[in-house]
């Protein structure tokens, strides 16, 4: 059961919704949304938030972003995705910051498995 689901026969909540809702920058994100068109998505990680930390469940590479951009003490993956980025070192794009070398050579030795 979905979050759209709570709100599908409450005229109070839809009401509520509606009040707060500004269309330049107010998006709803359900889980039922998440499984809609699946074909037409692209690839995601899946994370679970921990207290301190994102466990990434997901076992194959699907870009480099969030080990980039995320600091690596607040991410936690598995061996098999960590071989899968690996395997992908070609596809990497950012550079570290020395200029010498690919970024995810500097960050995913610091990134702990779960």
């Amino acid at each position: 059961m979905g979050r759209r689901s709570e709100i599908a026969d409450n005229d109070e909540r839809v009401r509520r919704l509606k009040v707060m809702q500004n269309p330049l920058d107010f998006k709803i994100m359900s889980y039922d949304g998440l499984c809609e068109a699946l074909h037409a998505k692209y690839p995601l990680y899946l994370g679970v938030r921990k207290n301190e930390y994102y466990e990434i469940r997901s076992t194959m590479y699907c870009g480099e972003a969030p080990f980039v951009y995320m600091p690596p003490e607040t991410l936690r993956i598995n061996e098999l995705l960590r071989k899968d980025i690996v395997k992908h070192r070609d596809d990497w794009i950012c550079m570290g910051k020395d200029l010498r070398g690919k970024m995810l050579d500097q960050v995913l030795p610091q990134i702990l498995n779960y």
